[in-house]
């Protein structure tokens, strides 16, 4: 994903990409970029702004920096409009201002606006207009440069919430944190719970660690729940070290994929590339098959097992589907063959058990989730084939896991082949 340079014309004036407005068009008390440019403002969404002085000596300059009349006063968290937005690499000095803003109001107007009084008055301070890139959140590049040149290798952390996190809180308690450092990005993720509160995510860069206790960047917007970890009606948040790469090459040997869902985390692969992101031939990142679990197998005469889905972990035995998990086979009988699973189901449904014999495959599992992807859900699994009644029966086989959730961003990405 490329950065973009947003052009800005004001009262008929063309400002260029980055620099001061023409001597004819001041004093403009300020500019207004329109949020969005292009789309709506996402969780991983930054706006970068600069101005260029000119003919200013004090350093630090004597300027009052102000984003929709909030005034940004240097690295940090500042209330601006509805959202808490989190400031992050400031520069200033005579040559000018620079900061990164991220968690910006979603679809509102972004007022910004630099006065530098150069130990003038406030009445003949110049105010100069700023120039902004937007574009997705690239990432730190804390990790470095990384070359994967072996097959199925992990790259994310996981662990899970202990208990529920509610909304406006600045520290998460989780299960093992040993994977987690100062300064990691992570990703909080609703895995399991009833469709109403299934797939709500956040992301949290430069967290702090002490023992199991993660210190955010900014208070939670939204309770996440992981008070029911056992059950029919679970209720999980799992939460994600996101790598931030500098380079990552993946060479025609390697592979990258992420830990299969075990029922309290995993299912997920996510990462960013600050720079380029490199695929060679025969190089695979890949997040199949590790969602939600298949029904397990039958070991003896019997009826195949539903799937796994985000509200329920399936299991039970019978051909209707578990939400999003499809339904185990029906068993045979003397007389015929035992029948397969159903498919599981995300954004399409999935594909009825198939059986040679009058006996009913498992049900196809339903659709969920929305095609905006307002939130992440993983892929339901697929229900278990039944054992046959006869003779010559035996185990079945168990049903196929879920696909799972694929996420990075890169500035350039170089696939071969």
């Amino acid at each position: 994903m490329f950065m973009r340079r947003a052009g800005i014309l004001v009262s008929g004036c063309f400002l260029g990409w980055i620099f001061l407005a023409p001597a004819a068009c001041l004093p403009i008390p300020g500019v207004t970029i329109l949020a969005p440019e292009e789309g709506a403002i996402t969780p991983s969404s930054l706006v970068q702004f600069e101005a260029v002085f000119q003919n200013v000596t004090t350093d630090p300059p004597e300027a009052l920096l102000t984003l929709n009349g909030t005034e940004i006063t240097g690295e940090g968290t500042f209330q601006v409009g509805s959202a808490t937005v989190r400031i992050a690499d400031f520069e200033l000095s005579p040559a000018g201002v620079r900061f990164t803003a991220f968690h910006l109001p979603i679809a509102e107007e972004l007022h910004f606006e630099v006065t530098v009084t150069e130990g003038r008055s406030a009445s003949d301070a110049v105010s100069f207009l700023a120039s902004a890139e937007r574009g997705l959140y690239l990432g730190s590049g804390k990790d470095g440069d990384v070359t994967i040149d072996e097959a199925g290798v992990v790259i994310n952390a996981y662990t899970h919430l202990v208990g529920n996190a509610d909304a406006g809180t600045s520290a998460i308690v989780v299960e093992d944190a040993s994977g987690f450092e100062d300064g990691d990005e992570i990703l909080i993720l609703q895995s399991a719970a009833p469709e109403t509160e299934i797939g709500f995510f956040a992301f949290h860069q430069g967290i702090e660690v002490s023992a199991n206790t993660i210190t955010l960047d900014r208070p939670l917007d939204h309770t996440f729940l992981s008070d029911r970890l056992d059950g029919n009606d679970p209720r999980i948040t799992q939460v994600i070290k996101v790598p931030n790469y500098h380079t990552l090459t993946v060479t025609q040997f390697g592979s990258i994929t992420g830990k299969a869902w075990d029922g309290r985390s995993g299912g997920v692969v996510a990462f960013r590339v600050q720079e380029t992101l490199t695929v060679e031939r025969n190089g695979l990142i890949a997040a199949s098959a590790i969602g939600y679990r298949g029904g397990a197998a039958i070991p003896e005469q019997g009826k195949g097992r539903q799937g796994e889905s985000f509200a329920h972990p399936g299991g039970l035995q019978g051909i209707d589907p578990n939400d999003g998990g499809g339904g185990g086979g029906e068993a045979g009988r003397e007389c015929c063959d035992a029948a397969g699973g159903g498919g599981g189901g995300f954004g399409t449904p999935g594909e009825d058990g198939h059986s040679a014999s009058s006996e009913k495959g498992g049900l196809a599992g339903l659709t969920y989730g929305t095609p905006t992807i307002e939130r992440l859900r993983l892929g339901s699994g697929g229900g278990s084939g039944a054992a046959d009644f006869n003779e010559t029966g035996g185990a079945s086989a168990p049903g196929g896991s879920g696909g799972g959730i694929l996420l990075l961003t890169a500035h350039t990405i170089a696939a071969s082949g």
